[in-house]
């Protein structure tokens, strides 16, 4: 009898760590407990085995039980159905992709009809095409990669047999394009790489004698709408470091600055242009950056126990800083790469 009742006591004690915390007004005080455990105690000759006093309990505990409360249609959608969709659907219908141009992350989206048919219909089994393709009913199985677990084609099976309760997408989510071809659109009607190229008008802003040129008159017209005043031409010494350090991220001579302060001429400068733009330390300059992108290295780091170099790596590498110093096309720079 005792080992009973204290087999109750920790039957009860399980019960109790793993419901949720009652407020004091709905405790259940320890004469309640007393007078279960005395019920108990009269029913051991009826009770068969474990799972009879499980039941038994929780029809006492009611609302303490966690598990004695049927969850709603929202609930049971958030609990068991939407972890099935995220883990097994939205890496290829999701927020960053979606083939077919289906998305199971927003109710709009999977309710949605199509000409293939319903993804999904309340209430209607043998309509909701998602139960064939995760049942591999369907000429599409999904997903591809293996079937769904049973247990997981049942639960979908039940909610989408209750009605498949889901809650309404928030007005941003209503809002937002649903698919791939959507952003392109949006992409095309405002960015501007996608505008095309027209011959625009240069403004003639009040800044007279400042521009020399087109490009200079579209910034002093931005320069006078933000109330700005422009700055001074660089002397001839700032103009020759920055079109050195521009071009070939390396300053001028001495001498080569001498020469330059003495013969500060537009003709002078546009020689030493051209000079810099044909030199090989162009490529090198403007290489590297090209490099960082495709994530270039001639060795692997700190590593002990592998070959530390890229073998060959430097003909990669020689090949872009080329490329740049020929003016090789940009379309025809990735072909070749692809290639």
């Amino acid at each position: 009898m005792k080992l009973y009742r204290t087999a109750c006591f920790l039957s009860l004690w399980i019960l109790f760590s793993s419901a949720p915390v009652a407020h004091a007004g709905d405790r259940t005080d320890m004469p309640e407990l007393e007078s279960l455990i005395e019920s108990l105690e009269s029913l051991q000759g009826q009770l068969n085995s474990p799972d009879d006093m499980m039941k038994l309990i929780q029809q006492r505990m009611g609302p303490y039980y966690p598990e004695s409360r049927p969850m709603d249609g929202i609930e049971f959608f958030e609990k068991e159905i939407r972890p099935i969709l995220a883990e097994n659907c939205y890496s290829c219908h999701g927020p960053e992709e979606q083939k077919g141009d289906l998305r199971l992350d927003r109710r709009a989206s999977a309710f949605d009809s199509r000409d293939s048919g319903a993804v999904i219909v309340p209430g209607d089994m043998d309509a909701s095409r998602l139960l064939k393709v995760l049942s591999y009913n369907d000429e599409i199985r999904m997903p591809p990669d293996g079937k769904l677990d049973p247990k997981k084609i049942g639960l979908l099976t039940q909610w989408v047999q209750s009605g498949a309760p889901w809650p309404e997408d928030t007005p941003e989510n209503d809002k937002a394009e649903t698919s791939l071809a959507d952003l392109i659109a949006k992409a095309k009607s405002s960015h501007w790489a996608f505008q095309p190229v027209h011959d625009p008008v240069a403004p003639d802003p009040q800044l007279n004698g400042w521009s020399r040129n087109p490009i200079d008159s579209f910034v002093a017209a931005r320069l006078e709408k933000e109330n700005l005043t422009p700055s001074d031409l660089a002397s001839p010494g700032d103009l020759l470091k920055r079109v050195y350090y521009d071009l070939i991220g390396l300053p001028p001579t001495w001498n080569e600055e001498e020469g330059f302060l003495k013969d500060p001429s537009e003709e002078h400068y546009e020689a030493i242009v051209d000079r810099l733009l044909a030199s090989p330390q162009f490529g090198e300059r403007w290489g590297r950056y090209w490099l960082d992108v495709a994530r270039y290295a001639d060795t692997k780091g700190y590593v002990f126990n592998q070959e530390r170099t890229f073998p060959y790596s430097h003909t990669y590498r020689d090949y872009v800083i080329r490329a740049f110093n020929e003016d090789l096309p940009y379309n025809r720079f990735l072909i070749e790469q692809i290639a």
